[in-house]
C-alpha cells in the first residue's frame, strides 16, 4: 500500500500535505507598507516635496501681491534654492546641492505631479523591495549625484549659465 506521509511506526503514518514536507520553503511575508502610516518613507519623502512647492508659490504670490515682477522674485528666491552649474557660484551657496531636490516653482506644476506621481508608484514598489529604510538615502544619494553630474557638466561648459530645481534626478532614482 502506498501513502504519502511520514512512517512513525510500522503502522502509523501521518498525513502531510505540499506545505509540511517543505518547511525550509515557506517564507515570511513582509510587512506591507501603508502610505499613511507612521514612520513611512515615502510619506516623508511626498510631503517633503509638496512642502518646498507650496512653500515657494507661497512667496511668489506674496511678491504679486506686493506688485514684484517675476525676475524680482526668481532673482530674490529662487536664487537661493536653486543648483547653479557653475562651481564658483556653488561656492557661495553650498546649501543649494540639497534644496534643489525639494524645492520646484509654479513653471513645474505638471513637473512636480508627475514626479510625485512616479515617487508614489515606484517607491511603493522600492519599500516592498529593498525596505523602508533604504528610500531616503537612494533618494538623497542620487540627488547629490545627479547635482554634481550636473556641475561637472557646467564645468564643462555644457550649460555654463543654467540652474537645476526640481526633485527630477532623485525621483527617476527611484
Amino acid at each position: 500500500m502506498s501513502c504519502f506521509g511520514t512512517k512513525q511506526t510500522d503502522n502509523d503514518f501521518i498525513d502531510m500535505g505540499e506545505a509540511d514536507r517543505y518547511q525550509e520553503y515557506k517564507h515570511l511575508r513582509k510587512k506591507k507598507f501603508i502610505l499613511g502610516a507612521a514612520n513611512n518613507a515615502l510619506t516623508t519623502l511626498l510631503a517633503l516635496n509638496a512642502i518646498g512647492f507650496l512653500w515657494l508659490l507661497t512667496l511668489q504670490v506674496s511678491f504679486y501681491f506686493g506688485q514684484q515682477s517675476r525676475e524680482v522674485f526668481f532673482n530674490n528666491i529662487v536664487y537661493y534654492a536653486e543648483l547653479p552649474a557653475l562651481f564658483n557660484t556653488f561656492i557661495h551657496k553650498p546649501w543649494t546641492i540639497l534644496t534643489y531636490m525639494f524645492a520646484d516653482t509654479d513653471n513645474g506644476l505638471w513637473r512636480i505631479v508627475s514626479n510625485m506621481v512616479w515617487m508614489w508608484t515606484f517607491g511603493y514598489f522600492f519599500q516592498q523591495l529593498a525596505g523602508n529604510n533604504k528610500l531616503i538615502p537612494v533618494y538623497i544619494y542620487e540627488g547629490l549625484i545627479g547635482g554634481f553630474a550636473f556641475m561637472l557638466a557646467g564645468q564643462l561648459g555644457l550649460h555654463a549659465n543654467a540652474s537645476l530645481i526640481g526633485a527630477n534626478a532623485s525621483v527617476l532614482a527611484i
